[in-house]
């Protein structure tokens, strides 16, 4: 049944449907790929839904092969409102994603003592001390250094001097108002994961990538939109001219 249907359908749906397919596969991939760094793990308020959608859109998108290789109009309309509204989440989520992690502080990066009050350093304010610093303590960035005064700057990431390092040298002086030096600790289980320097060492790995992942996410929608586009104004015509076939013949 299902051959005799594809058989009679143009090329042009069955491309389309397939195309939207490998597309949300692009799109998942895209969000899996972030969820493997451990850092980024740390914080999943955007990740995690980013790859809950993104299932649901691989998910619809072989309704959607289906569809259109049994030529059933309800499954068909359920795929494009579906769809629609998925797109329409999606690409709304992308946005935001971008808004809130591109800094335009001249391509510098975040900075510590900046007065930057934006969503991204607010949420990483209120879930640093609760959930992102026991994180990354977790992760173990810092196993690999028994003397946190000397670093080799070509081997370690842009996180682990602001984690791992003691606050700066004005710390001795009794008059600090570096907000670091009592959050500093030789325990290893402590060292300054807690410290504004990891903190905003965080933010400029993670910040980047969430990022690119939001334009990835957005060029791959617009292709999956484009190609949805196509298949529903191609889809119908055939689908009047095959019915239209075999009314003459009956």
């Amino acid at each position: 049944m299902v051959g005799r249907a594809a058989a009679g359908i143009d090329g042009t749906p069955l491309a389309m449907s397939t195309f939207v397919f490998f597309l949300s596969i692009g799109v998942l991939i895209n969000a899996m790929w972030l969820s493997q760094d451990p850092i980024a793990h740390c914080d999943p308020f955007l990740d995690l839904p980013l790859r809950i959608m993104a299932t649901i859109l691989v998910a619809f998108s072989i309704v959607g092969v289906v569809g259109v290789l049994a030529r059933i109009n309800l499954i068909l309309s359920i795929y494009g409102c579906v769809m629609i509204l998925l797109v329409l989440v999606m690409f709304g989520f992308s946005i935001f994603t971008f808004v809130v992690t591109y800094n335009n502080d001249d391509g510098k990066g975040y900075k510590v003592g900046n007065n930057d009050n934006g969503w991204f350093k607010k949420n990483a304010n209120k879930n640093w001390n609760t959930n992102i610093s026991t994180c990354l303590e977790q992760t173990k960035i810092c196993d690999n250094y028994t003397n946190y005064y000397e670093f080799d700057l070509n081997t370690i990431s842009v996180i682990q001097p602001g984690c791992c390092k003691p606050p700066s040298n004005d710390c001795s002086n009794s008059t600090s108002t570096n907000p670091d030096c009592s959050k500093w600790n030789r325990d290893r289980n402590v060292l300054c994961y807690s410290c504004e320097t990891c903190k905003i060492g965080w933010m400029n790995i993670i910040g980047p990538k969430w990022m690119w992942e939001a334009i990835t996410n957005l060029i791959l929608l617009i292709f999956i939109s484009v190609s949805d586009i196509v298949l529903f104004k191609s889809f119908p015509r055939e689908h009047v001219m095959s019915s239209a076939d075999s009314s003459t013949n009956n």
